[in-house]
């Protein structure tokens, strides 16, 4: 085992440097109280805001939809509620979050991709058929 002396990442023990720090690694495992400093620094460094509220049946679906479309553009997301809505589907909120930084960003993809889908009326899906 090996670790990042920066930020206590643990690599396999034949990796020579942290990907993200690019420093040396450190042989061995991480100390516990770095470890513990470092996941609280990161904790309290969140600033998640919602980005979008889904209701309804498709809930869970949606949310799990707009997720991956921010992962892939590297913003990365959190799905509140999910659980729930798998449960109650007709009765629950799943709430989409990111952090602070990338929330305007995220709100411009999602716009793309949600706002601007063209509206069909019932009639038109049974024109269709």
């Amino acid at each position: 085992m090996a670790y990042c002396p920066e930020c206590m990442t643990e690599y396999e023990s034949w990796s020579k440097e942290c990907i993200d720090c690019h420093v040396p690694l450190n042989a061995g495992s991480p100390p516990v109280a770095a470890l513990a400093q470092n996941k609280d620094d990161d904790r309290n460094s969140l600033d998640l805001v919602v980005v979008r509220t889904f209701t309804g049946a498709a809930a869970s679906l949606n949310a799990e939809l707009a997720k991956n479309i921010l992962d892939a553009e590297g913003i990365p997301g959190v799905l509140l509620g999910e659980n729930a809505a798998r449960i109650f589907p007709l009765h629950t909120t799943v709430l989409l979050q990111v952090e602070r930084k990338d929330a305007e960003r995220a709100e411009e993809i999602m716009c793309e991709y949600f706002d601007d889908l063209p509206e069909s009326s019932p009639e038109d899906e049974l024109a269709n058929d």
